[in-house]
């Protein structure tokens, strides 16, 4: 058998003789078809090995940031601006750190304990973190940053989430948080980011704000700042940055990131096409058209608000009668409002809990004008010679007209220019009033001086509802501007504040929704979204589940720019 396969290959001479015999056409012809099954043979192992590997992120590149805005407090406890949160997130760090499900895991914290009542929350941090300039991270640094918080000589903006709670350091890396009464989401604010007591100890509480550890921060987080581009005047214009490579999650798989920064949005979109940043978010609805080129990724990521029109029987008491709210609802064209003023990038709603909460897909359009006028005239009032509705009660007749109350942004007053068309079409008379958010506040909101109000709430978690409907906020300082009373709502509204005992998240939120459509006292339009828009140089980042725009950088350290095979047939 070895002779027949022997025999079946050229010998030497045959070989020399085939060499002698072929042209160099024929030469060259073998050569091509000897180095295409070369590159056939080696693409079918590299597919191979690649079908055998598994793609992981590796170590290593830059992304750009771009920003609307300069940031003038980089710093948990002061942070008010999108600049000052977005820098916020990036250095420092938290107990705990929300992930890409809307859930929370431990950062600095080793463990949390809840107690059984939950009014106490034990936290166990890990040991040996470190801050960026080489301190280590213990509970001091934690009471500390709560208690500046809670100073009100500090002026924090989040003085009003900490009242009540009272923290007791047991050791080093033990700390406990005791709270009055149980609150589902005290997790959240666990979130904070952590000050170095070593740092911030001797300042005073009026020196919080004007000193230069604001723009100049040493955290936990992911990345520390490494350097700071300065215009003449002082102002920043970016802030370059390194990874964290003790970060208690992990090394950051980006090395570095480039924050810059521009005075308005359309800098910041001109900054993107230009490839001077890979991400800027924020961005206007209108204004995202103008990223149809395929090289960008654009994200639409809805975001735990909740817009609406919030009516005031006190002021107008028409607006009592639940069949004229009901005919409210069937008039507004909440499709038409999503698509000609946010472009899409906002979800129709129908009740108080967005959709980032509770059941998605539950929106039934409730649009019908049509279905509206009947339901006006089968109480009685009817369209007379101006177009508008009217009921004469023996010699007094009512009209049927409405104010409604606004900030100065632009899409609130485009959405309430479209309510106003859509109303008039059934018979209502609207007056538009617009006010800039300071006297919006100050002298509508507070006071409660308005017939219906156009305007959001953040919803983040079910226990956020209380301050909105439950009877006892219906007064200033309160946030139920409709003054909303129904002992039903009530109930269900502490069940889901405290979260205790057999407490069914799913099942309370839905006889929430049921109970207060029973006497509605507001119409929901829309969910607004967040849109970030990045090039597709960035790999695994998760910017679902967020609350506002700085969360979408909360799980940065876990994206990457460069990949790797690992398990693969040949070593690299």
């Amino acid at each position: 058998m070895f002779k027949k396969i022997k025999n079946f290959f050229p010998s030497k001479d045959e070989f020399f003789l085939i060499e002698r015999s072929l042209s160099k056409k024929e030469w060259l012809l073998l050569l091509v078809l000897f180095f295409v099954g070369l590159f056939s043979f080696l693409n079918i192992f590299e597919d191979l090995n690649r079908s055998l590997s598994k793609i992981n992120p590796a170590y290593g590149g830059t992304y750009t940031i771009g920003i609307v805005g300069t940031p003038r407090f980089i710093n948990p406890v002061l942070a008010i601006t999108d600049a000052d949160k977005d820098l916020t997130e990036l250095v420092y760090s938290g107990i705990l750190r929300k992930d890409e499900k809307g859930g929370y895991i431990n950062d600095l914290a080793s463990s949390v304990e809840k107690s059984e009542d939950g009014k106490e929350y034990t936290v166990h941090l890990k040991k040996g973190v470190k801050f960026h300039d080489g301190e280590e991270l213990t509970a001091t640094d934690v009471s500390f940053t709560i208690e500046s918080i809670q100073n009100p000589d500090v002026k924090s903006p989040l003085r009003i989430k900490w009242q009540g709670v009272s923290s007791e350091i047991v050791d080093d890396y033990t700390i406990v948080f005791k709270i009055k009464e149980p609150y589902s989401a005290f997790e959240d604010q666990l979130t904070l980011g952590i000050l170095p007591y070593h740092l911030w100890k001797d300042l005073s509480p009026t020196e919080f704000s004007i000193n230069d550890y604001n723009t100049s921060p040493i955290g936990t987080g992911p990345y520390k700042i490494s350097s700071v581009e300065k215009k003449s005047s002082g102002i920043a214009i970016s802030y370059s940055l390194v990874s964290n490579r003790d970060f208690a999650l992990g090394r950051p798989y980006i090395d570095h990131i480039l924050v810059k920064f521009y005075p308005n949005e359309q800098k910041a979109i001109d900054a993107i096409k230009g490839s001077s940043v890979d991400t800027i978010s924020g961005i206007s609805p209108a204004n995202t058209y103008t990223f149809e080129d395929k090289s960008f990724v654009v994200e639409s990521v809805p975001l735990p608000r909740v817009f609406g029109l919030f009516f005031n029987k006190n002021q107008n008491p028409l607006l009592g009668n639940d069949y004229i709210v009901k005919a409210i609802q069937m008039a507004i064209d909440k499709n038409e409002i999503i698509d000609s003023i946010f472009f899409g990038h906002a979800t129709p709603i129908s009740n108080p809990v967005p959709n980032t909460l509770y059941n998605p897909s539950d929106y039934v359009s409730e649009y019908d004008p049509e279905k509206a006028i009947n339901l006006l005239v089968s109480k009685g009032w009817s369209i007379d010679e101006t177009g508008f509705m009217s009921k004469t009660d023996k010699d007094n007749t009512t009209y049927l007209s409405l104010k409604i109350a606004t900030s100065d942004t632009p899409e609130l007053i485009s959405v309430a220019e479209e309510i106003q068309r859509n109303l008039q079409k059934i018979g209502i008379a609207v007056e538009i009033q617009i006010f800039d958010i300071g006297t919006l506040n100050q002298d509508i909101i507070r006071p409660r001086e308005f017939e219906a109000l156009l305007f959001g709430e953040i919803i983040e978690h079910e226990s956020d509802l209380f301050a909105f409907w439950h009877s006892s906020q219906r007064k200033d300082p309160g946030l139920n501007v409709t003054e909303y009373t129904v002992s039903a709502v009530d109930s269900l509204l502490e069940k889901m504040r405290s979260g205790t005992g057999d407490y069914d998240k799913e099942k309370t939120i839905s006889s929430f929704i049921s109970e207060y459509k029973k006497a509605p006292s507001a119409v929901f339009i829309y969910n607004p979204h967040l849109t970030i828009v990045h090039t597709k140089s960035i790999k695994n980042w998760v910017t679902t589940n967020i609350a506002e725009s700085s969360d979408r950088l909360s799980t940065i350290y876990k994206a990457n720019i460069y990949s790797e095979y690992l398990y693969s047939l040949f070593n690299k």
